[in-house]
């Protein structure tokens, strides 16, 4: 009986949980599209010192959407843990 409490207790927890997992998804979707476009290349050029010098050139700047999603994220998963400790704590 005592188990079955505490599972209906954190299934606000859980609804946050899944939020987090999904926004997740969508991030790992969002990043494979990104470096599918191929954003950036690498150029080996002469330096002046007889060495070669490694240049990245960006093609396309990472999405600012991107950070809104780790928001997201990040977000859920505390909100998860802020409502299972104010569920323990009312119990």
């Amino acid at each position: 009986m005592a188990q079955k409490m505490l599972l209906k207790l954190f299934n606000y927890s859980r609804i946050k949980l899944r939020r987090a997992r999904a926004n997740y998804g969508e991030l790992q979707n969002e990043i494979h599209a990104y470096l599918k476009r191929q954003p950036f290349y690498l150029i080996v050029q002469p330096s002046p010192n007889d060495t070669k010098e490694w240049v990245v050139r960006v093609r396309e700047e990472v999405p600012v959407e991107f950070s809104a999603v780790i928001g997201d994220v990040i977000h859920n998963l505390r909100a998860a843990l802020d409502l299972m400790a104010v569920q323990l704590v009312q119990t």
